[in-house]
């Protein structure tokens, strides 16, 4: 296979290529930063999605990031037990579907400078979250299949 051939693998491989972790972690509006960080550091991710516990869709409302919390610590004056995420979230979050092309996802991530992309199924409900960190592990991946 020619390094072109490679490049043109790549740019024509949909988002449903990745291994999407479907394990995704959610919260509710209401629970506190703390609640939510303790919920990071238990289940070893670096997001979590914002989703209204009384819809049925899990339609994402926001999401929120090690970055986040790293603001909100930076802010001492935030009693994190009593904060509730819906105010330090990033609402309405950009999303994708599986039918994109990673290439677009990557393009979106470095556009918007994020490093968590949550993912929508046909209806706008919550399908999963990639990671820029998922995107080089595919990569990488691909890139010792062609060798």
């Amino acid at each position: 296979m020619s390094s072109f051939s490679f490049i043109e693998r790549i740019k024509s491989q949909l988002l449903s290529t990745l291994h999407i972790n479907e394990e995704w972690v959610t919260c509710a509006p209401h629970d506190s930063v703390q609640r939510v960080a303790e919920i990071l550091a238990e289940k070893k991710v670096g997001s979590i999605v914002i989703v209204d516990p009384t819809e049925g869709h899990n339609r994402p409302l926001g999401i929120f990031t090690e970055r986040d919390l790293i603001r909100c610590v930076a802010n001492r004056k935030l009693d994190l037990s009593q904060e509730p995420i819906s105010k330090h979230m990033t609402p309405q979050p950009k999303t994708a579907s599986l039918t994109v092309s990673l290439m677009h996802v990557m393009a979106m991530m470095r556009m918007g400078k994020f490093r968590h992309l949550v993912i929508v199924n046909e209806s706008g409900g919550l399908a999963g979250v990639v990671s820029i960190r998922d995107i080089m592990v595919h990569l990488l991946d691909e890139i010792n299949e062609f060798k």
